[in-house]
């Protein structure tokens, strides 16, 4: 008979897994707001410094499909203290980088550890908890890579004020040195698989410059238009050849039948757009809020820090709700708020009237919308799965939702150049996003009606 219950060990294997997790996801967004300070810094321009974040989402987005491969090839408390070490050694390394390439090198040895550990959240809390808790669990783990990016700027612009950008780095250091320790301590030292799954290098090699390729096309659409076409259609023919090798292998590495599957498809689609649009106000708001309403970095990262707290208590109890209602209600309701909070706050930037307090008011209203959905939607894609489905199904999210936060910043960096006015740069931003949560809500919301 199945336990209702989690052991102490399982829960503090959870919290080593979540807290490393936590901080990776964190320094995704953290230096955001020290973007113009590192500009000056390294006597570079604020474009170019935003790819110490690009770059890591895009990192990341190439190590997360490696999930699969690593699950079935490796126990999880091995890969958990090698992504440990390896992301601590980066850390520490970049809180004295002296020179940006030396910077964007540490950042995308980060963003290898992170990478790692990302999957491992997922899989960790499918193993180990009963199914009547799951939606509450999972709610917990999307409850970590969810608001992480929110707290990012609060966190790097409280520190840059007081201390220095150095300082984001080494400070973040002390939590991967107890997550080291307790998952030492908790996680189970399981036997590594005897026969180990074939490693695909071609495969992985096709994703990997499809993937590059991509961002760096999305990058020169604003600079050189001619350069961006052609990297995007090489993306383009890059993505079909990995799709037709992928059909060879009796293991690919990221399974892409899976979108075959359409309560998978819409349901991986929202969940993505949703993430895409998380991550770019990230970088939006707290760039509003120093260059149009002339805030320091400490409050241009504050500002948006209860909506994130709102969104963090909210996200368990959404899924625990999940587990005892389903998950209608509550996805519905978020996906009609975070519509309506956008569409707010296009219309104050149509009319001027976009003040700090307003901002934080309808961030709040945003977040609250995230904190019904977010973590729902995804528990919802992967809910009519085959068990033996659910690693493949994880390993395809996490690489999708890396992605999405790397094209949202290269997508905000861009209009942002193009149109030099912050208040109409960032109108644009929020219309187009709210017009996309809108008619990506429209399928997720009516596979209700059908039920």
């Amino acid at each position: 008979m199945e336990t209702e219950k989690m052991s102490r060990t399982d829960i503090g294997g959870l919290f080593a897994i979540g807290g490393l997790i936590f901080v990776a996801v964190a320094l995704e967004t953290s230096l955001n707001v020290a973007f113009p300070t590192l500009a000056k810094d390294f006597s570079t321009t604020v474009s170019t410094v935003s790819w110490l974040t690009t770059a890591y989402l895009l990192t990341l987005s190439i190590v997360v499909p490696l999930s699969s491969y690593l699950n079935k090839a490796f126990s999880t408390k091995k890969l958990f203290i090698f992504s440990n070490v390896f992301f601590l050694a980066a850390t520490l390394l970049a809180g004295w980088a002296t020179s940006f390439p030396m910077l964007i090198a540490l950042r995308v040895l980060q963003a290898v550890g992170a990478g790692i550990a990302l999957p491992l959240i997922f899989n960790y809390v499918a193993a180990i908890t009963p199914f009547k808790l799951l939606g509450l669990m999972m709610g917990i783990a999307n409850l970590i890579i969810s608001i992480a990016p929110a707290l990012g700027p609060t966190y790097g612009g409280v520190v840059l004020s007081n201390v220095s950008w150095q300082a984001i780095f080494r400070i973040a250091c002390i939590v991967p040195i107890i997550t080291l320790v307790l998952g030492t301590k908790c996680l189970k030292s399981e036997k590594s698989p005897i026969n180990k799954p074939e490693f695909h290098f071609g495969s992985w090699l096709l994703l990997s410059i499809f993937l590059i390729t991509l961002v760096l096309g999305l990058e020169e659409l604003v600079k050189t238009p001619t350069v961006a076409i052609v990297l995007i259609i090489v993306s383009m023919i890059f993505l079909i050849i990995f799709v037709k090798h992928s059909q060879k292998l009796t293991t690919p590495l990221l399974d892409l039948t899976l979108f075959k599957n359409k309560h998978f498809l819409k349901n991986s689609c929202g969940f993505f757009i949703i993430q895409l649009t998380m991550l770019a106000l990230n970088v939006l708001l707290p760039t509003y809020v120093q260059q149009s309403l002339h805030y320091s970095a400490q409050i241009s990262g504050l500002v948006i820090l209860p909506g994130a707290l709102l969104s963090a208590f909210l996200a368990p109890l959404s899924g625990r709700l999940l587990d005892k209602q389903g998950p209608k209600s509550t996805i519905s309701i978020g996906s009609v708020l975070n519509f309506i909070s956008l569409g707010l706050m296009a219309v104050a930037l149509f009319f001027n009237v976009f003040n700090i307090t307003l901002l934080m008011v309808l961030y709040i209203l945003y977040m609250i919308g995230i904190g019904l959905s977010f973590s729902n939607v995804r528990t919802l894609s992967t809910m009519k799965l085959d068990k033996d489905k659910q690693a493949d199904a994880n390993a395809l999210l996490t690489t999708g939702q890396q992605l999405m936060g790397a094209i949202g910043t290269v997508f905000v960096s861009a209009i942002l150049a193009i149109i030099t006015s912050i208040n109409l740069s960032s109108l644009v931003i929020v219309l187009i996003f709210a017009m996309m949560l809108f008619i990506i809500s429209i399928p997720i919301v009516m596979q209700f009606k059908k039920e």
